[in-house]
């Protein structure tokens, strides 16, 4: 289900998949699929990620982590729409 996404800004450049994956995992959610965005000459991570997850309970548990601190840094944790994630692939 395409609607079942979050987008992530101001991450640690520091945290890689697994690190987001792991982090949402134990807020409760089950991850389908992290898709970190990096720098194409680098591989350096941007700083923002799309996260789907397996069902909108784990969306809303997501979303709990806006204005969070993790890793350090102040998450903005947003609900991705359908247009979005046809408008990212």
């Amino acid at each position: 289900n395409d609607a079942c996404g979050i987008h992530v800004k101001n991450l640690s450049y520091e945290m890689e998949e697994k690190d987001i994956t792991h982090y949402f995992e134990q807020e409760g959610c089950k991850v389908q699929r992290v898709d970190l965005k990096r720098m194409p000459d680098t591989g350096r991570s941007r700083g923002f990620a799309f996260i789907e997850f397996e069902g909108e309970a784990d969306v809303e548990r997501a979303l709990e982590a806006n204005n969070r601190d993790v890793w350090g840094r102040t998450v903005i944790v947003s609900r991705l729409l359908p247009h979005d994630s046809q408008r990212r692939r």
